[in-house]
């Protein structure tokens, strides 16, 4: 300590004056777009249903347009809901993997799992760095969910074919036709995408698949029941 900065003038220094204000609480918030996301998706579902009950026993019309305009984006939004959480978990890693090396966790997030890893796949590294029992790829929500990623990139990315070549269409039907209902306003004879697929009964599938498995995920990680039973109250 210098001569020309003794203890008793720093202690009693202007700046120091003020410090309630300099040191005041301040509140800092992280929006998050899960209940948003799904809200929208239930949203658009219900329109769905209420068309199609308007539209009951008439035939193919102008009409579907209106459907199809609520069936696709709630494919989209029931997807990004899932994304979302996906990544929540991992902004929030500090907390739900804390006996996780935080550097290392960190390395393996930002150099890897952020990049290339899938939503899905996000949730099975979390069940690894738990040491949970891996999710059941193969079973109800997880293939549902996948079953409904395809549907939305299949939308996202449309890839025109023609009829009589159908074969990345044909494909996607194969994979999704026991999970997707058909509109009963088109003939049997019509493939099922990129139009047939678009009803209540397949957008209120995809959204409840895409919340069960918000569900199932945040449970198994510790989560607390809260954002499980919001999801789940929603009307599809």
């Amino acid at each position: 300590m210098t001569e020309k900065n003794p203890p008793d003038q720093i202690l009693q220094a202007p700046f120091l004056d003020s410090k309630a204000e300099i040191f005041a609480p301040t509140l800092i918030q992280r929006a998050q777009l899960i209940w948003q996301h799904a809200y929208a998706a239930a949203l658009f579902s219900r329109m769905v249903g209420e068309m199609e009950a308007a539209h009951q026993g008439k035939r193919l019309g102008s009409f579907f347009d209106d459907i199809y305009a609520h069936a696709s984006p709630c494919i989209i939004m029931a997807a990004a809901g899932v994304e979302a959480y996906a990544n929540q978990i991992f902004a929030d890693r500090a907390l739900i993997f804390a006996h996780f090396d935080k550097q290392l966790l960190e390395g393996m997030w930002e150099k890897w799992a952020e990049r290339q890893l899938s939503p899905l796949e996000k949730f099975r590294f979390a069940f690894q760095l738990k040491g949970l029992a891996p999710m059941d790829a193969g079973a109800a929500p997880y293939q549902d969910v996948a079953a409904v990623f395809e549907l939305r990139n299949a939308l996202i990315h449309f890839k025109p074919e023609w009829s009589n070549a159908r074969d990345g269409q044909e494909k996607l039907e194969r994979k999704l036709a026991s999970a997707l209902a058909r509109s009963a306003f088109y003939p049997a004879s019509e493939p099922l995408f990129p139009f047939v697929w678009a009803t209540h009964a397949s957008t209120r599938w995809a959204v409840g698949s895409c919340i069960e498995l918000i569900a199932h995920v945040s449970t198994a990680l510790g989560q607390g029941p809260e954002l499980a039973t919001k999801l789940r109250g929603l009307t599809l």
